[in-house]
């Protein structure tokens, strides 16, 4: 590892050796940064470990980062705060995480840990620091939701940790709020075979058609191109290959939750028909508003925010794309029409395993129908169905030995 002392101008950006910014920027702007070069698996890895007002200060950073080294001792930025930290681990770690996981994420940073902790230095965070945090979370949201913000911040502090900018992670010693499972409320069998008729008239009926057969994610279904389903088979199915989110630059278009998202899903008979139907439907869209402007209407972002255009099967009157947002407005707005007890969108979702379990399918169809990455998690999701479904079962076995 080699450590170096460089000048950068917080106002331009710029580095450089000269006394003064070749941009010509104030000398007030002037910072002594102190850059660390590893090679890891024959790769190149540079890390700012600090950035100082005076070069003295560097200097003794930089010694400090090479004794450290040389001992095989955690390098910490004596002067990097915790908000410095969360502006780099966004901007070098951001590509991880979907786009509505990046949104929470930074609601998390703006909201709460910035504001308790941000100008902390990393070095000097404790556990108590988080638990007090926590304490004034509880007062106004709850303890499901502090858990996510949570999760995110420690995993960004385990990163700082993996590059040596912490010894060991301050969030180990806090205890997070006590949470509560809570059974998500679900529509009766009786209510969903309802809701269904009367989706037949309803303009996007179909969306929730889709959620209720496959128990498929929301962004799931609006991410579907006609190219993704087979409906002339024997058995139609649909591929679940992207996932379509709402992002502060638009609707952006992406891989799945994680990679065992990526599925295929059967459909049923009824629910192909409506899809051919609805395929006839666009092309007559396409001939009144013209092929190019249909097509560019289905415009939408890619990872890397570049346009793409997707021959999407879920669209507005005018190709474009539905908002996510939008349709969880619809499914309120219809539940309220129709004398529907309220409950929320993801639950269409929780009703199909539900379903599904009571009626004996295996917990492993289960899981790959959901779209999880491991069988625990949807064990672990729907416990109080599979208790129930336990209690069933040792009762026909008593049954059966007629005890």
């Amino acid at each position: 590892m080699s450590v170096r002392i460089q000048k950068r101008c917080t106002k331009c950006t710029t580095t450089f050796a000269a006394a003064n910014c070749p941009q010509g920027c104030p000398k007030k702007h002037t910072r002594w940064a102190v850059i660390e070069d590893t090679k890891v698996d024959g790769k190149r890895r540079r890390r700012t470990v600090g950035t100082f007002a005076t070069q003295r200060e560097a200097e003794a950073t930089r010694v400090e980062s090479e004794d450290n080294d040389r001992r095989g001792h955690a390098v910490v930025a004596s002067s990097m705060t915790l908000r410095e930290w969360c502006s780099e681990w966004i901007e070098t770690q951001g590509h991880r995480f979907s786009a509505t996981s990046l949104g929470t994420i930074s609601s998390g940073h703006t909201r709460w840990l910035l504001p308790a902790l941000g100008n902390h230095k990393l070095r000097d965070l404790t556990p108590t620091d988080f638990d007090r945090l926590y304490r004034e979370m509880l007062r106004k949201i709850k303890p499901v939701t502090i858990l996510s913000y949570s999760r995110s911040w420690h995993s960004m502090l385990n990163d700082a940790v993996k590059r040596r900018m912490l010894v060991r992670n301050p969030m180990d010693g806090s205890v997070t709020p006590k949470v509560e499972k809570v059974t998500p409320a679900l529509l009766t069998p009786d209510d969903v075979h309802k809701a269904l008729g009367l989706l037949r008239d309803e303009r996007h009926g179909l969306v929730f058609r889709l959620l209720v057969v496959t128990g498929a994610r929301r962004g799931e279904v609006l991410g579907l191109v006609w190219s993704d389903l087979d409906l002339d088979a024997e058995q139609p199915t649909a591929k679940i290959r992207r996932s379509l989110s709402s992002t502060v630059k638009g609707l952006r278009v992406g891989p799945p939750k994680t990679e065992s998202s990526k599925r295929t899903v059967a459909l049923d008979p009824v629910t192909a028909e409506m899809l051919r139907e609805l395929h006839h439907e666009h092309r007559q869209e396409a001939m009144r508003l013209g092929r190019e402007a249909y097509t560019e209407a289905g415009t939408v972002l890619d990872r890397n925010d570049e346009p793409q255009t997707l021959d999407l099967v879920l669209r507005r009157e005018d190709g474009r794309p539905l908002e996510p947002s939008r349709v969880t407005y619809w499914w309120g707005s219809f539940l309220k029409r129709n004398g529907f007890a309220h409950v929320k969108l993801h639950s269409l979702r929780h009703a199909w395993a539900t379903v599904a379990i009571e009626a004996g399918i295996s917990m492993k169809v289960v899981q790959e129908q959901l779209g999880h990455s491991n069988i625990g998690t949807t064990m672990n999701v729907y416990s109080h169905v599979t208790e129930k479904a336990q209690a069933e079962a040792t009762a026909t076995v008593m049954e059966h030995y007629g005890a």
